[in-house]
């Protein structure tokens, strides 16, 4: 990664980040338009577009949308849904709804937050994570929290990712949430009034502004689907890159040789951060060779939660005492993050 000398990549990056929203804002701020500290781009550009695409696919938007009303709220979301659009056997409809979303739910989750997830979708899972996190804050020592910001700054409580992958996928989740909100609201016949893109301070934001008169006037089931569009289409953009990221890592295996494990974070308050560098390169655990992430995750999982564990990390052997995993009390932790291969050819 390029770095301007005496400085880290992160603060170059940021640098370059200021340089380039100068450079916007001195060509063109006399089309931004000031609302606080925000400001905004609006412009039509693109609106065609989307009026022919959504005229297309009416059909597919709305039931993309009323997935996105199911996934956000589970059972509850469509039994809402059979209700609202009265629908025969609505109850019963409802009721397979929850069985399979439970099924789905216990096969990757654990039951406390596979039933909250089935019954009221992302916003349940969500909520139980959260409330859990509060929970072992009090009842569980040297506990991480379930629920950090992600932020390109090491801070207490924050999930560190360098500032040009956070900038990255930023960017990724405006526009796929903002043009899906666009899309769904032309296929229910709401008016996208502008497209636009702006800044929040320094940080880079887009939006899509449909018509708040005639969203008022609609029916509430269209209101839902539209809302719904923008995390549903951030959910399935998620689990694209999930595949993706796999397969790249996959095709990198069989190219390229690995030689270790890199961290770029150690979590505040857990074992890492009291007795680890707060970055560096693990080579071994246990007098076992660790080639890559894989290999670590295997060793890991032989490792109870209390129990002491031996690494090398940057050429230097430490012991410390693991703890239990926040989202798997069956798990050890040692507490870091920014996980990634060293590759060697």
């Amino acid at each position: 990664m390029f770095a301007i000398p005496g400085l880290s990549a992160n603060w170059t990056s940021l640098i370059i980040l200021l340089i380039i929203i100068g450079a916007v804002w001195l060509i063109d701020r006399k089309n931004f338009k000031r609302e606080g500290i925000v400001f905004l781009r609006r412009t039509e550009k693109g609106l065609d577009f989307i009026n022919r695409f959504a005229k297309k696919h009416q059909k597919s938007l709305r039931i993309f949308g009323t997935l996105g009303i199911i996934l956000s709220f589970g059972a509850l979301g469509a039994g809402y849904v059979f209700r609202t659009e009265k629908k025969k056997h609505a109850a019963a409809k409802t009721v397979i709804v929850l069985i399979i979303l439970l099924a789905a739910s216990l096969s990757i989750f654990k039951a406390a937050y596979a039933i909250p997830g089935a019954l009221f979708g992302a916003s349940g899972f969500v909520l139980s994570q959260f409330v859990a996190g509060i929970v072992s804050l009090f009842t569980v020592p040297n506990v991480t929290p379930s629920v950090q910001f992600v932020l390109p700054v090491q801070a207490p409580g924050v999930f560190y990712v360098p500032i040009d992958f956070w900038l990255i996928s930023i960017f990724v989740l405006l526009v796929v949430h903002e043009f899906s909100h666009a899309f769904v609201s032309r296929a229910e016949g709401i008016r996208v009034k502008s497209l636009g893109y702006g800044f929040m301070a320094v940080i880079p934001i887009g939006f899509a502004e449909p018509d708040e008169r005639e969203l008022k006037k609609t029916l509430s089931i269209k209101k839902s689907r539209i809302f719904a569009a923008g995390s549903f289409s951030n959910i399935i953009t998620a689990i694209i890159s999930v595949i993706l990221l796999t397969g790249i890592a996959f095709l990198t295996s069989a190219i390229y040789t690995t030689a270790g494990v890199t961290y770029s974070t150690a979590i505040t308050g857990t074992p890492a951060d009291i007795s680890l560098p707060h970055n560096g390169t693990i080579i071994e655990v246990n007098s076992k060779e660790v080639k890559n992430a894989n290999e670590l995750a295997d060793v890991m999982s032989g490792v109870y939660p209390g129990s002491e564990i031996s690494l090398v990390v940057n050429g230097q052997r430490y012991v410390i005492k693991t703890t239990e995993d926040p989202k798997n009390a069956s798990r050890a932790f040692i507490g870091i993050s920014g996980i990634e291969n060293v590759i060697v050819q």
